[in-house]
Parts: structure tokens; C-alpha cells; sequence
């Protein structure tokens, strides 16, 4: 049998627990956990399932949209501050009402 060497890596401690809790529920440790993964990423020669950035909702993507659409607009309303823009907005909101 092949000597078995130590492998340290730093994460996190609540993900930590959640993994060796998942992995107490299905009966392995977290060391036979690792192995399995590692062995699989062998085997297929890279990472076992699909990695992916989250695609943004639509209306975030609107929101972007709008934001370049306001930022190249010489004419859209500019604020010096953050106080600035509140208080516009509820000078908006009064207004309204």
C-alpha cells in the first residue's frame, strides 16, 4: 500500500462543520470524503462537475442596462454627494404625495 501522506488547507469553520456534518449523514468521513473527490478529479482528468458563474437575474441586468444608459447621458441629473441624492429623492417622494 502506497505511504499516505498529510495534506493542510485553510476554509472556513462554518464550512468546515457543514461538510463533516454532510458527510457524517452519508457515512463518511471527511478524509474519505477528500480522497473520493481527488481520485474523481483524477479519473476525468480535471473538476468532476460543471463550475459556473452565477448569470445575473433580469433585473439586475436592467438595472445596468439603465445605469449605462445614465452614465453617458450628458444630460441625466448629476449629484455632488450621497446627501445630495437623498435629499432629491425626498424632495421626489414629497412631491408625490
Amino acid at each position: 500500500m502506497p505511504e499516505a501522506v498529510n495534506i493542510n488547507f485553510r476554509t472556513e469553520q462554518t464550512t468546515k462543520q457543514d461538510f463533516e456534518m454532510i458527510c457524517d449523514a452519508i457515512g463518511i468521513n471527511t478524509s474519505t470524503a477528500l480522497n473520493i473527490y481527488m481520485k474523481e478529479v483524477i479519473r476525468k482528468g480535471g473538476i468532476p462537475f460543471k463550475l459556473h458563474a452565477d448569470k445575473p437575474g433580469k433585473r439586475l441586468l436592467a438595472a445596468i442596462e439603465e445605469a449605462h444608459v445614465i452614465a453617458n447621458d450628458p444630460k441625466a441629473k448629476r449629484y455632488k454627494n450621497a446627501d445630495e441624492l437623498f435629499a432629491d429623492i425626498e424632495q421626489e417622494l414629497a412631491d408625490e404625495v
